[in-house]
């Protein structure tokens, strides 16, 4: 029969030998077989015990899946086992003892890549031919709130025309959240801001539910040409995970804005213009000003003659809406013309606005210096400021430089003589009568001595301005005039009849003090202190 190693590696035989004679003697030995193993025995691979539910994916690495065991019935090396966990998967197998192994987490997990994995063991011997045996089981991988939602943009770009219509649909911000349940729901709202100075909910709102964006005002482009916020995006996983957006609102340009004709001054859309006859060709009659809010094309302006002037009179700059004279003798074809001037944008739908223009010869001459003949040059509307501001620079200049003069005049007048008078008595002067003697009553002028003496002699004359005939005092000092030195003088009378070069000037020795008049001695000195 068939020889299992397994069930006995060793067998024994029994044999007994004996002849057919009468009373024979049996003889006895003992066969012994020993059997040779075969690698006849698969693996066997059992769970132990397995995690009950789910993982969450969040748990660590080394997290204890199963308990395995695997045998093999073989001996030697046809028993020995090898055993590992098949494919890429985050699981491996320890060896813990007597051919246990634990199926433990080999790193992070994560559902949204996958939620669910099939793990199979395999075990393998090393007969010859090897022998392998494999078993599977689930593992299920439980969500947790671990991803931040997301934009599919980072910057959210949304134009919508001026003069829209409130609660008007904008466009829509969209995040994903790829976690499950109340983690992957997403609810979105507006952060708090400004724009323009106002709240920014009260220029648009989100649905928190689809990130649909509304306009809650009508936009005017000449007031805001554009505005940011921000959308934020946020789960109902506990803890929030949240993540913002910015949101860019252009608003479009759109022809609202009829041109307005500020120049000349219209009264009920008509200027009367007067015109001196014999300009000639090329005379600015007026020129026409218009202003239009809009940008860009819409803003942009032509000028035209759209009515009366089937003569060919007077032509219109296009550009500038400077109205001239055409014709030579446009007065002697009709001293009277009524223009219809129309301005027009180039916006869609086009906008106009007209103007009536008389025009009226008369005979007056046209002003002198005005540039009534065509040229290239555009006033400048801030000539007369600058001109003004010069003007007022210059005042103020011109003051400070007359007040730098006069203080420096009075700061030399000043560094002269401080000076004591003692009053003396003179026969010209009545008595009782006192004078004071300012600095513009004296002046200095040379001795007749001096140029026979080697003292610096000098004439201190009082001014014809006093009450009485002028008096004459003799200054003798062996300094010179100009000499920053101080010294005492003393003024002493001499003959009336002393004459006064008209060649010297006034000298600026400053000093008061009264005269009196009291008897004439040679002793009678008036002094002097030079400072």
């Amino acid at each position: 029969g068939e020889i299992d190693y397994e069930e006995s590696s060793v067998i024994e035989i029994d044999v007994q030998a004996k002849d057919l004679g009468p009373n024979p003697i049996p003889g006895h030995c003992k066969v012994t077989v020993k059997v040779l193993d075969r690698n006849d025995n698969w693996p066997s691979i059992g769970f132990v015990s397995v995690r009950q539910g789910a993982i969450s994916e969040a748990a660590p690495p080394g997290t204890v899946i199963a308990l395995v065991r695997v045998t093999d019935k073989d001996s030697g090396r046809n028993g020995q086992l090898q055993c590992r966990v098949l494919g890429n998967v985050p699981f491996k197998l320890e060896e813990n003892y007597d051919n246990f192994y634990t199926v433990v987490t080999d790193r992070p997990l994560d559902r949204e890549v996958q939620d669910e994995y099939n793990v199979t063991i395999v075990a393998k011997d090393n007969g010859i031919p090897p022998l392998n045996s494999t078993k599977s089981f689930t593992v299920k991988i439980l969500d947790e709130n671990d991803n931040v939602p997301r934009f599919t943009k980072s910057v959210y770009l949304l134009q919508i025309p001026e003069n829209n219509i409130p609660g008007e649909y904008l466009g829509s911000v969209l995040a994903h959240d790829p976690d499950l349940g109340q983690n992957g729901t997403v609810y979105y709202s507006i952060i708090n801001s400004n724009v323009s100075g106002g709240d920014v909910n009260t220029y648009v709102n989100v649905n928190a539910a689809n990130g649909a964006i509304y306009a809650v005002r009508s936009f005017n482009y000449e007031q805001i040409k554009y505005f940011d916020f921000k959308v934020l995006a946020k789960d109902a996983g506990s803890p929030h995970l949240e993540s913002n957006a910015t949101v860019r609102i252009s608003v479009l340009d759109v022809n609202d804005n009829i041109p307005v004709i500020v120049l000349p001054l219209l009264q009920n859309d008509t200027a009367e213009i007067h015109v001196p006859r014999n300009v000639g060709v090329g005379y600015i009659v007026t020129t026409v000003r218009a202003v239009d809010n809009d940008y860009g094309e819409s803003g942009r302006l032509t000028y035209e003659i759209s009515d009366g002037n089937e003569e060919h009179l007077f032509e219109i700059d296009p550009v500038t809406g400077e109205v001239r004279t055409a014709h030579p003798f446009w007065d002697d074809v009709s001293p009277i013309v009524e223009l219809i001037i129309r301005v027009s944008d180039h916006g869609k739908p086009t906008l106009t606005a007209a103007a009536r223009l008389i025009i009226k010869a008369s005979n007056g001459r046209p002003p002198d210096g005005l540039p009534h003949m065509k040229d290239n040059q555009n006033w400048d509307m801030s000539l007369p400021l600058i001109v003004t501001l010069s003007i007022i620079s210059i005042m103020l200049l011109a003051a400070m430089v007359t007040i730098a003069i006069k203080c420096k005049r009075e700061n030399k007048e000043i560094r002269t003589y401080n000076c004591r008078i003692a009053e003396y008595s003179h026969p010209q002067l009545g008595k009782g009568k006192k004078k004071k003697i300012n600095k513009n009553d004296i002046m200095l002028v040379q001795s007749e001595v001096e140029e026979r003496d080697a003292m610096n002699v000098m004439n201190v004359v009082s001014s014809p301005s006093l009450a009485t005939s002028p008096m004459y005092f003799d200054y003798q000092t062996r300094l010179p005039l100009s000499s920053p030195r101080s010294e005492v003088m003393y003024l002493k009378p001499t003959a009336n009849n002393l004459s006064v070069p008209q060649s010297h000037v006034g000298c600026h020795t400053s000093f008061t003090g009264p005269v009196t008049s009291t008897t004439d001695t040679p002793t009678n000195r008036m002094s002097i202190i030079q400072g």
